[in-house]
């Protein structure tokens, strides 16, 4: 199941500066696999200096079809997706003792 947190307000909106500067998805999708697997997203015509406002970007076909991908398509979403925003992903796990001497595991 696919919960994308660029869609719930729990995750903000990535900036890369390759060649100029565009607007991601999230920080997750900054890598150079990103860059590959959401091509649609990085073309020139979305280059923060060709655009006069960041709605004009994510009002595109482009930013609505990738949308449409994560809610009603969602095993078709990018790998970084299904990764970092399925319901199994942990972001950090901690092992500890409690005070009664347990040994507890918290999942973030």
């Amino acid at each position: 199941m696919l919960k994308p947190k660029c869609l719930d307000g729990r995750q903000s909106y990535g900036f890369t500066n390759v060649e100029g500067g565009y607007i991601l998805p999230c920080c997750h999708c900054d890598t150079k696999d990103g860059y590959v697997e959401f091509e649609s997203l990085i073309q020139e015509k979305f280059k923060i200096t060709n655009v006069d406002s960041i709605e004009e970007i994510l009002h595109s076909e482009e930013w609505q079809d990738f949308y449409d991908t994560l809610i009603n398509r969602p095993t078709k979403a990018p790998d970084t997706c299904q990764k970092f925003c399925s319901h199994h992903y942990v972001k950090k796990e901690i092992t500890y003792t409690d005070p009664e001497g347990r040994i507890r595991h918290k999942k973030y």
